[in-house]
This record gives structure tokens, C-alpha cells and sequence, in this order.
């Protein structure tokens, strides 16, 4: 009987085409500020799909503590509940803490979609920049994306400064 062993998971530096959710959340957390290279759709939407299902308890957690100080006490005004004072801070520095992470893999899908990762800046157009960049997210990589990698075709010549894209002739 011979042992099945799984292909070794690829460098950082070079997409994980068909990652799980443990191993796309373990990317993006050694990848937490890395622009450069490419991530998979599958590296991408997991993250996506991480974000929403974290963030949904915790909108509704806040919502219903919110309802809840509201309707205590109607006659007076006053700061919001302890609760939803604590998951708002939670909230906030959560947001903060991953900021970065979540614009570096945005930034390195569009890579491998072989983009710039200036296209991020569509978010800036409200509501539309975001479907924009949500449907460019879902395009299947290309293979031209490859020059985004630290070692992808033509990565000597851009390190060396050759603007043609070739490299010179080895040495004899």
C-alpha cells in the first residue's frame, strides 16, 4: 500500500491555486503587508468569505445591544450601552489591525488577474468602484500576471534595468 502525499503548498511569493480556508487565513496573516506577488481567487474570496463571517455576529451583536439601551430607558438621552461601546471599539480596532493585510491581498489578486495593483483606487468611487473591483476579483488568473512575481519571466531584466525586457546572454 503506498501513502498519498499532498503537493507542498507553494513559496509565499507564487499563488496557492485551490487553497482551504485555514491555509488561505494562514497566508494572509504571514502575508500581512506583502504587495508584491499574487494571490488566487481562492486566497482572495476565503478571506472574503473570513471577513463575513466574523463581521456579521458582530453587526447584529451590536445592533441588538444597541436596540436594547435604546428601549431601556426612552425618556432620557445619553451615551450608548457598555456593550455596544465594546463591540464598536472591537470593532474599530479590528478594522484598523487589518487594513493593511486586506489591501495587500487586493492588491495582489489584481496581479494575478495581471493588473496594477493602482486599480484598488476604484474603491474611492463610491458603491461602483467596489462592485468594479469585486467583479475583477472574480476573473480567473492570467498567466501574464506573472511578472508580478519576485522571480516571474522577465524579473532579471526589470532588476537589472533593462527596459526592453531581455536579458543579456549568459557569459561563456
Amino acid at each position: 500500500m503506498t501513502d498519498v502525499v499532498p503537493p507542498a503548498a507553494p513559496p509565499l511569493d507564487l499563488p496557492h491555486y485551490g487553497i482551504g480556508p485555514v491555509g488561505a487565513v494562514l497566508r494572509f496573516i504571514q502575508k500581512y503587508a506583502t504587495f508584491s506577488g499574487r494571490a488566487s481567487r481562492s486566497e482572495y474570496w476565503w478571506i472574503v468569505a473570513a471577513f463575513g463571517i466574523v463581521s456579521v455576529p458582530l453587526s447584529i451583536i451590536n445592533a441588538a445591544a444597541a436596540a436594547a439601551s435604546a428601549t431601556i430607558d426612552e425618556s432620557r438621552a445619553g451615551p450608548p450601552g457598555l456593550l455596544t461601546t465594546a463591540v464598536t471599539v472591537i470593532a474599530v480596532i479590528a478594522a484598523l489591525v487589518l487594513i493593511t493585510p486586506t489591501v495587500a491581498v487586493t492588491v495582489r489578486r489584481l496581479h494575478d488577474a495581471n493588473l496594477s495593483g493602482w486599480v484598488y483606487l476604484l474603491n474611492l468611487v463610491p458603491v461602483l468602484g467596489a462592485l468594479m473591483l469585486a467583479a475583477i476579483a472574480l476573473r480567473p488568473s492570467n498567466p501574464l500576471g506573472s511578472r508580478f512575481d519576485a522571480a516571474g519571466p522577465g524579473a532579471a531584466a526589470r532588476n537589472s534595468g533593462n527596459s526592453a525586457g531581455r536579458t543579456a546572454a549568459p557569459a561563456p
